[in-house]
């Protein structure tokens, strides 16, 4: 099995009921549909010390064209960020990138969201939206937290000047009602990247098995909060170090032995000391 780099293809694929309209506007390439609508930017990053600006000036334009396209609702978010963990303290790439970040997003209801590091210097951001809850088309969402962790828009200062800006998953529902109901085939929940951190610290630093195995214990965890079994649909697993990948494998047959095998990609994590990460979409 081959490794994919985290971020270089640059594209989301996602199926619709309904036709796609493409746009360009400003550095954003958008994907609209009745439902939903994807906005892409992929833009090149020639100065670190500028990334927080680059993050705030990107997340600012997206908020007002998701607007235009009156379909302000983030649903699920993907950052691809050059050179993650470059950087020591509050200048550490992640650091100034979730500060930009969250100085954009102000008070915005946070989506699920992953933040892996990119090798080829470009800053890549695709943001899936969809329809206002004040609207009459808009779907069922709920923003997930995980007992076994710490929010991460509550982690303590240690972690950066601004903490990071997501939900540990999303759910997506049909109905009215967003409280899971057995075999109901219109609910997707979409996992945030997960690694190996229990409240707000991280576990095993090194250890790739014992990093899959806590990981494994934190999605479980999230799952079971939502009172109905829960079938994976697409995963992804975000692995630093390429050398390393028959043992990710053989830790996910171990630890994820109910699951089919993940998409492995290559990726810096987004604290140093983490090896891997976990994303994906379930049916509810």
């Amino acid at each position: 099995m081959n490794l994919a780099c985290a971020g270089s293809a640059g594209v989301e694929n996602w199926q619709v009921n309904s036709d796609l309209h493409q746009l360009e506007q400003d550095e954003f390439v958008i994907t609209d549909s009745r439902d939903y609508a994807y906005l892409q930017v992929c833009q090149p990053v020639s100065d670190l010390s500028e990334i927080r600006k680059q993050a705030e000036y990107l997340y600012r334009k997206a908020l007002q064209l998701t607007q235009t396209i009156e379909k302000s609702r983030l649903v699920r978010i993907w950052n691809y960020i050059p050179q993650i963990n470059a950087g020591e303290g509050d200048e550490e790439c992640y650091r100034q990138f979730c500060w930009g970040r969250a100085d954009a997003l102000g008070n915005t209801s946070l989506p699920a969201a992953t933040g892996i590091g990119s090798r080829d210097g470009v800053l890549r951001i695709g943001i899936l939206c969809t329809h206002p809850d004040s609207t009459p088309a808009h779907l069922q969402i709920r923003h997930q937290e995980n007992p076994r962790q710490l929010s991460a828009y509550n982690y303590p200062r240690a972690y950066g000047p601004r903490s990071p800006s997501f939900a540990r998953a999303t759910l997506i529902s049909t109905r009215r009602d967003t409280q899971v109901q057995p075999g109901n085939p219109s609910a997707l929940l979409l996992l945030s990247g997960t690694a190996s951190i229990v409240n707000h610290q991280s576990r095993h630093p090194g250890d790739l098995s014992k990093q899959s195995e806590e990981t494994a214990a934190n999605i479980q965890t999230l799952l079971s909060t939502l009172g109905s079994p829960a079938t994976p649909l697409g995963l992804r697993y975000y692995l630093r170090d390429e050398k390393r990948l028959s043992e990710a494998i053989d830790g996910w047959h171990k630890h994820f032995a109910d699951w089919p095998l993940p998409s492995f990609l290559l990726g810096d994590i987004c604290r140093s000391e983490l090896e891997m990460e976990v994303e994906g979409v379930f049916s509810v």
